[in-house]
């Protein structure tokens, strides 16, 4: 895939309003790619193991299509000119957004976890921020 499609690709995903983040693995900077819901909800995690993980399993000229915990979806892209494993792997990480309606899918979320009554009104909360993406007909 060539960079002008990409750059074509974050474009378009700023014209919905969706986040468009290139990430490299070994930057000292914490990414919060979810737009803060982990902090929020004062779940820790370590945006270093996330990218060497993500080093390790995606593989180049591949969409990956990722629904997290929270019924939030995310695309990872692994930009080309690495190898798997690569200590300097480059991703592009178009997201946080949603594909249905937002109280479905607080009130799917909230029957599949254990979350404190706070932590489910501050998932509420969140659900107003990302766009909602290719909603099902």
């Amino acid at each position: 895939m060539e960079m002008d499609v990409i750059r074509q690709l974050e474009e378009q995903m700023k014209i919905f309003g969706i986040q468009v983040i290139r990430l490299r693995t070994g930057d000292p900077e914490e990414t919060e790619f979810d737009l803060g819901l982990r902090r929020a909800l004062g779940i820790r995690r370590d945006s270093g193991a996330d990218l060497k993980m993500m080093a390790d399993l995606l593989e180049e000229d591949t969409l990956y299509f990722i629904r997290d915990v929270f019924g939030v979806h995310y695309i990872c892209l692994r930009l080309p000119g690495q190898d798997a494993g690569d200590e300097t792997a480059c991703f592009l990480h178009i997201g946080p957004y949603l594909t249905g309606d937002r109280e479905t899918v607080w009130e799917e979320t909230v029957k599949k976890s254990d979350l404190s009554v706070c932590q489910r009104q501050e998932l509420r909360h969140y659900y107003s921020f990302p766009p909602i993406m290719w909603p099902p007909m």
